[in-house]
């Protein structure tokens, strides 16, 4: 499973609002810590995610480096990554690097933290 591939398709997914497909690329119990919040368990995730949808016009992702933790478990494998999101057709742009923890077994994001850099 290339997790690196698996965080694109999400931010793919994202940048285009497809909530159904996030939906299916979260665990039951994902978290997710930014600048602004933090919510725990899928229903919270997904609610935070529409409103986010619901704030801007549309989205754009551009990663620009991408690595995967040496000291992965067995468990868990987390991949960090460097992306540029414009919002807004430009008017915001943030640097932001996204920590993204995925179940190894499953391939479904545990946790999602995002900070601004």
């Amino acid at each position: 499973m290339e997790f690196t591939d698996i965080c694109k398709q999400y931010f793919q997914a994202f940048q285009e609002k497809d909530i159904e497909i996030i939906e299916q690329m979260v665990h039951e119990s994902v978290e997710l810590k930014d600048w602004e919040l933090m919510v725990s368990g899928k229903s919270d995730f997904i609610n935070a995610n529409k409103k986010i949808f619901a704030g801007v016009e549309n989205i754009s992702i551009i990663v620009k480096n991408q690595g995967i933790q040496n000291q992965s478990t067995s468990q868990s494998v987390i991949v960090f990554n460097e992306i540029e999101i414009h919002l807004n057709n430009n008017s915001i742009i943030l640097e932001v690097m996204d920590v993204i923890e995925f179940e190894a077994k499953t391939g479904l994001i545990k946790s999602l933290r995002a900070y601004k850099i």
